[in-house]
C-alpha cells in the first residue's frame, strides 16, 4: 500500500485509501501513520472522517472530504464552473473561492455536476504535487 501510493502522489496522481474493518482493529492509527508516511515528502494528505450519526444526511462525508483536499495548495486550480457547484454543495466553501457565486442545477444534473467538480478539485491538488 505505501510504496504504490507514494510514488503515485510523486507523478501527480491522486489515490484513495479505503480501509474497512470491525471498531477497535486500529483503521484510525493505521491511517494516521499511513498519512504521516506520505507526508513526510511533502505530499499533501487530506484526512476526514465519517461519523455514523452523519450516516443519513446525503453528502455529509463527501462535504467534508471537498472541506479538507480544497485548502491543500492547488485546490485554486479547480475551474470556475467546479468552484461554483461545490460551494453550492458546502457554502462555507465561498472562503477558498471567493468572488464564487453558487451553482444550483437541476435536480437530474446535480449529481454528474457535483461529482466532475469533486473530481476536478482531486486533479487540481495532485497536479500541484
Amino acid at each position: 500500500m505505501r510504496a504504490p501510493a507514494r510514488s503515485g502522489a510523486g507523478r501527480g496522481t491522486a489515490r484513495a485509501v479505503d480501509i474497512v474493518a470491525p471498531a477497535g482493529l486500529g483503521k484510525t492509527r493505521l491511517l494516521s501513520d499511513f498519512a504521516r508516511y506520505l507526508g513526510a515528502d511533502g505530499k499533501a494528505v487530506a484526512y476526514a472522517r465519517a461519523l455514523p450519526v452523519d450516516r443519513d444526511l446525503p453528502w455529509t462525508y463527501a462535504v467534508e472530504v471537498v472541506r479538507r483536499v480544497a485548502v491543500l495548495p492547488g485546490a485554486g486550480g479547480a475551474a470556475p464552473a467546479s468552484a461554483a457547484t461545490l460551494v453550492a454543495l458546502d457554502p462555507s466553501l465561498s472562503n477558498v473561492w471567493s468572488g464564487v457565486a453558487a451553482s444550483h442545477s437541476a435536480d437530474e444534473e446535480r449529481l454528474l455536476h457535483r461529482l466532475s467538480a469533486i473530481e476536478e478539485l482531486m486533479r487540481a491538488v495532485a497536479d500541484a504535487q
